[in-house]
């Protein structure tokens, strides 16, 4: 018993740590950029492609092992990738690579981020869904229920998010940062390799994880009915509509309010809030609040926004205010939804990579 209390804090460390260095990587590779393509809007839009790219391919990576494998084999398969992706570290251009001259630099961007970035960053993304499968599969008392693991997943992405402009870019060279996050994901390799060990320890017999269908057996028709066509486009619409009124947020900030530097982040970080107090335990906010506060803070907006119509000097601080605050209350609203239609711990990975796409 005193060492299966060690399995959320070696799993949650592991999704913890995975997160930290995926939201350490991207911003430090696309600074590496910036002498060969310059500070270009389009370079920053053809990162976050690919990044959306690599972490969908993870999370299907994640999915269809989860499906195929046992965790056990799950596990020397990840942990071998792992291994294999160390060949690329430390991260950085490789030798011989320049943009094209007078050329759209777009698919030469996509190349070198797939070879200089792919493997590493589709192995930690799909890292989550993976090690909250093992730990579902662990005799633990609260593995029926491992979505609070995502809380503590994007509570590293929060921390990677804030830990690089503030504190690593500023003071440690493209050289080190990439060192240093060389050693990172050898620690990560440690954590996997304690969760994966954890996992075969406190196992139990499972079967192969089926298909997000309908499509199975009858002594499992309750569990399975709530995943089907429906759902699952549910989990992408509940998914999407917070992603895009971030982007549309952080937009509408930039263009029309305040060219701030770095204010991008404060969206995004909100973004992430709301991912962590949804899937958390024990939510620090009630679901029921939020869902009551939410046409309230709409309302408001609207009413402002039509007040405002060809006018100037309105409250620029109050308008930037009113436009997070409804963001975040309704970007709450679905994270909530979506934890509440949260399905069984067998159809996990399919329901992050309804997520990711």
């Amino acid at each position: 018993m005193r060492r299966l209390s060690l399995v959320i804090p070696v799993f949650g460390a592991t999704l913890f740590s995975s997160a930290l260095l995926l939201f350490w990587v991207e911003p430090m590779f696309a600074k590496m950029l910036l002498p060969l393509l310059g500070g270009a809007s389009a370079i920053w839009v053809t990162a976050m492609l690919f990044y959306q790219m690599a972490l969908l391919a993870g999370y299907a990576y994640a999915h269809v092992t989860s499906h195929f494998l046992r965790p056990t084999v799950q596990a020397v398969l990840h942990l071998a990738l792992l291994v294999v992706a160390m060949v690329v570290l430390p991260i950085a251009v490789p030798a011989g690579w320049t943009p094209p001259a007078g050329g759209n630099p777009v698919g030469w961007m996509l190349g070198l981020l797939t070879v200089a970035l792919g493997a590493p960053f589709v192995l930690l993304a799909a890292t989550a869904p993976i090690v909250q499968r093992w730990f579902a599969s662990t005799t633990h008392p609260q593995a029926d229920n491992p979505y609070f693991l995502y809380a503590v997943s994007n509570a590293g992405s929060l921390l990677g998010l804030f830990a690089y402009p503030f504190l690593l870019e500023p003071h440690l060279r493209l050289v080190t940062q990439s060192l240093a996050w060389s050693g990172g994901f050898f620690v990560l390799f440690v954590l996997v390799g304690l969760s994966a060990a954890l996992a075969w320890r406190f196992g139990r017999p499972v079967q192969a994880v089926p298909c997000a269908s309908i499509e199975t057996a009858p002594s499992d028709k309750a569990e399975t009915q709530a995943i089907g066509l429906k759902r699952l486009l549910m989990w992408v619409v509940l998914a999407a509509v917070p992603s895009s009124l971030m982007l549309s947020v952080t937009s509408f900030i930039s263009t029309d309010i305040a060219a701030i530097p770095l204010m991008w982040i404060v969206p995004l970080a909100l973004y992430l809030v709301t991912f962590i107090i949804a899937f958390s335990a024990k939510p620090v906010l009630s679901s029921r609040f939020v869902e009551w506060l939410q046409p309230f803070l709409v309302i408001l907006l609207c009413i402002t926004f039509v007040s405002t119509l060809g006018r100037t000097g309105s409250n620029p601080f109050f308008v930037l205010l009113l436009h997070l605050a409804v963001f975040f209350v309704c970007a709450l609203v679905c994270h909530f939804e979506l934890m509440r239609l949260r399905p069984p711990p067998r159809f996990l990975t399919a329901f992050y990579l309804a997520l990711s796409f």
